[in-house]
């Protein structure tokens, strides 16, 4: 018994060259599958190459230290008492980052240890459902949202002239942001909402026609922002 237990202190994992470099190979290659498929469904501003990388590398030293934990207790303790020195401070903007970060650790356990046929079939399987959830666009509220952002002179007419546009091309609108400018004109932001998404363009133009309506400035909401 007491053998057994030093055995777990003591015991050392030794791999072939070739094992090694399969183990490697593996988590590299999964996790460059997983990179691309973060690149693709990506949405939002905080898009970071740098995390791409992270990815890859993550997932490659994960491998490496498994391998070089093995079955040892004490090297697992070492480990934990060298992170413990380390302090990470970087911010993961996105919750969903943090969700391929994991995995990429997955990826890298699950080569470090032989378990490839984990590591594939898991890859394959979250890259399908994170491409279903984004082609499906599940969890938005509202489809295809915009800010239009203009300056109106109230004083040229009124706003009926630009809101019958709105009712033409529009499902809904709401006024988000209206500021007095120092000509006594008007600047409006408006989050909208297209009947159909490739008229954006002669939603736009429609607008341009209205007289005093100038400054005309079109910006894609972010889908997933909860209001």
């Amino acid at each position: 018994m007491f053998d057994d237990l030093g055995n777990l202190f003591t015991s050392k994992t030794d791999y072939a060259p070739a094992a090694i470099f399969v183990n490697l190979l593996i988590a590299f290659l999964l996790s460059v599958v997983v990179a691309l498929s973060y690149k693709k469904n990506h949405k939002g501003l905080s898009y970071s190459q740098s995390l791409i990388f992270s990815f890859i590398l993550l997932s490659v030293t994960t491998s490496c230290v498994i391998m070089v934990i093995g079955n040892s207790l004490a090297r697992a303790f070492g480990l934990v008492g060298a992170l413990s020195i380390i302090r990470f401070r970087t911010v993961v903007k996105d919750t969903k980052d943090t969700a391929y970060v994991f995995f990429a650790l997955a990826i890298g356990m699950a080569s470090g240890t032989g378990a490839y046929t984990i590591a594939v079939l898991s890859t394959l399987m979250f890259v399908a459902v994170d491409t279903i959830l984004t082609m499906t666009n599940f969890g938005s509220i509202r489809k295809h949202e915009y800010i239009v952002r203009f300056t109106f002179n109230p004083q040229t007419q009124t706003d009926d002239a630009y809101k019958d546009v709105f009712d033409r091309f529009l499902n809904y609108s709401h006024l988000v942001d209206m500021t007095v400018m120092s000509n006594d004109a008007i600047e409006y932001s408006y989050n909208i909402q297209l009947k159909k998404e490739m008229q954006l363009n002669v939603f736009v133009d429609e607008l341009k026609r209205v007289e005093g309506l100038t400054a005309i400035n079109v910006v894609t909401a972010k889908m997933d922002v909860e209001y």
